[in-house]
C-alpha cells in the first residue's frame, strides 16, 4: 500500500492530520487506488484498519448538491464515503447527518462513526483557510480527464491529438496522464489509454468541474428580454445559429460541423427527458469573445435567469443531439444548480446517458 507522502491525493494530507488528532486513530491514509481512505484504530486488542472511499472538495461554501456524488459513491456498495471539505457549518453537519454522511474539514469538525464503538461528532470550530495542494494537477489537466472519459476516441490518440481534443497543451496533457495513471484512475500502454476506475475518474472530474473548472469557465449570468425560457432560449438560437452560418464556410458539410453553442442544465434536460423545465437556462459557447452578452441583447444580473460558460474544445458542445451540451456536462450543470428538482433530473439524467459512471 503506498504511503501518503507518494499519492496523487496529496489534498488530503491537511485531512489526514485531522483524523490523527481523533483519539481512536493511530495513523490514517489513502490506498494506492487514490480514492479509498484506510484507518488504523488504537485499541485494546491492537490495531485494526477500516476502509471507506473518500470525496474531496474545495468548495468554501457547501451546499446541497454535495448530495449527488456522495450518493454516486454510496450506491456501489461498502461503507459510506467520507467527505472532505475546506469547511462544514453546522446547519450541513446537521443536514449531512440526516443523509448518513459522514465528513471531517481542515478545522476538526467532523461526524465519522467506526463499526459500533467508535464515534466522533465535533462542531462549531471556525473555518480555517485552506492548505495549498503541493501536487495538484490543476483544472487543465482535468480537461484532460473530461476527454478520455467523454471521447473513447481519445483514448487510442497520439499525445498531440489528445491535447488538441481536449484543449490544452501537449506538455499538460502529458504530466495529466502521468498523475492519472500514479494515481491508478488510468493505465497508459503503448496501445492507448485506459480507464482503470471509470467511476472514480468521473467522480473526480465531477468535483473539480464544479469546484474549479465552471468558475473559471464562466462568462456570466444574464438576465433576458423575454422572462419564459422556451421563448428566450428560442430567440437565443436563432441569433447563435445565425451567427454559425456566417462564420461557416461554403465547403463545410453536415458532417464537418462542429457545434459552436449548445444547451446544458435544464434546458437540455427538459429537451430529451421532458421532466422538469424550471426557470433558469444554462448556455455553453465555443471560444466566444467578450461582445457575445451586448450581441445577444443580455443584461448582466447576478440573479439572472441565464449562465453563459465558454469553452477551448468543442468536445464540451458535442451531446446526444444537435446543440445539446456534452451528457457529462448537462449533468453537471443539474448538478450545480442547488435546485432539488433539477437534482432529481440530474438522477434520471444519469441513469439514461452515463452508463459505467455512476
Amino acid at each position: 500500500m503506498r504511503d501518503m507522502d507518494d499519492s496523487l491525493d496529496i489534498e488530503a494530507t491537511p485531512y489526514l492530520a485531522r483524523l490523527q488528532e481523533l483519539p481512536f486513530v493511530s495513523r490514517a491514509w489513502v490506498a494506492a487506488d487514490g480514492v479509498r481512505l484506510t484507518l488504523q484504530l488504537r485499541s485494546g486488542a491492537g490495531p485494526r484498519t477500516t476502509r471507506r472511499q473518500l470525496l474531496i472538495t474545495h468548495r468554501a461554501r457547501l451546499d446541497r448538491s454535495i448530495v449527488v456524488p456522495l450518493e454516486n459513491i454510496r450506491a456501489t456498495g461498502g461503507d459510506p464515503p467520507l467527505l472532505m471539505a475546506p469547511f462544514v457549518s453546522a446547519p450541513m453537519s446537521e443536514w449531512l447527518a440526516e443523509q448518513r454522511f459522514e465528513f471531517i474539514d481542515l478545522a476538526g469538525n467532523c461526524r465519522i462513526t467506526i463499526g459500533h464503538d467508535h464515534f466522533a461528532m465535533i462542531q462549531g470550530r471556525r473555518p480555517q483557510t485552506p492548505v495549498e495542494p503541493r501536487r495538484s494537477i490543476g483544472s487543465a489537466g482535468y480537461q484532460v480527464l473530461f476527454a478520455l472519459l467523454a471521447d473513447p476516441a481519445t483514448r487510442t490518440m497520439p499525445l498531440r491529438a489528445l491535447a488538441k481534443r481536449a484543449g490544452v497543451s501537449k506538455s499538460v496533457a502529458a504530466v495529466a496522464l502521468k498523475r492519472f495513471a500514479e494515481s491508478g484512475l488510468v493505465t497508459v500502454t503503448q496501445h492507448g489509454v485506459q480507464l482503470t476506475r471509470p467511476q472514480q475518474a468521473f467522480h473526480r472530474w465531477w468535483m473539480v468541474q464544479a469546484d474549479q473548472i465552471a468558475p473559471r469557465q464562466l462568462i456570466g449570468r444574464f438576465r433576458t428580454a423575454d422572462p419564459d425560457p422556451d421563448r428566450a432560449e428560442a430567440k437565443l438560437e436563432q441569433l447563435l445559429s445565425s451567427e454559425d452560418k456566417l462564420r461557416s464556410t461554403p465547403e463545410e458539410t453536415s458532417e464537418q460541423y462542429a457545434p459552436r453553442f449548445a444547451w446544458g442544465g435544464v434546458s437540455a434536460a427538459w429537451r430529451l427527458l421532458r421532466h422538469y423545465r424550471g426557470a433558469q437556462s444554462v448556455l455553453h459557447v465555443l471560444g466566444a469573445d467578450h461582445d457575445l452578452p451586448k450581441r445577444l441583447g443580455l443584461l448582466p444580473s447576478s440573479s439572472g435567469n441565464l449562465t453563459i460558460y465558454r469553452h477551448e474544445s468543442s468536445l464540451a458542445l458535442e451531446g446526444r443531439s444537435l446543440h445539446i451540451a456534452h451528457p457529462m456536462l448537462v449533468y453537471a450543470d443539474l448538478c450545480m444548480s442547488n435546485d432539488e428538482r433539477a437534482l432529481e433530473a440530474a438522477a434520471l439524467w444519469g441513469k439514461e446517458f452515463l452508463h459505467g459512471f455512476l
